[in-house]
């Protein structure tokens, strides 16, 4: 979802979503040390969502935060996992989520819900 198609009450989810994406970056440091570099620039000059898009537009059905983050046992941390959360889920359009869903699945993961 393109942010100027937004109403305000999906702005709002968006900010929301921005930020914990960027405190998702935190905590893959504090449980798995892996540092999201490239991932937090994204989410700070694009956007959380926009940058969670592309992301998810990308041919590569595992970027490197996947494969970290299945490394470490902690795919609840991943991009896909919280675009299927019911908070953030209406940001992302059905084809976006079915992307989030297809690569958990690949990896055996069924999504659950991090904190909103």
């Amino acid at each position: 979802m393109q942010v100027s198609a937004m109403d305000e009450d999906q702005v709002v989810r968006a900010a929301r979503f921005h930020e914990a994406m960027l405190a998702g970056c935190d905590e893959a440091w504090r449980a798995c040390r892996y540092n999201p570099t490239y991932f937090r620039r994204m989410v700070l000059e694009l956007g959380g969502v926009t940058a969670v898009q592309r992301l998810l537009a990308s041919p590569e059905e595992f970027h490197e935060g996947l494969t970290r983050l299945w490394e470490c046992k902690r795919l609840d941390l991943s991009v896909e996992n919280w675009v299927l959360h019911p908070a953030w889920a209406p940001l992302f359009t059905d084809a976006e989520q079915a992307i989030a869903h297809r690569r958990l699945a690949s990896v055996g993961y069924e999504p659950t819900h991090p904190p909103s």
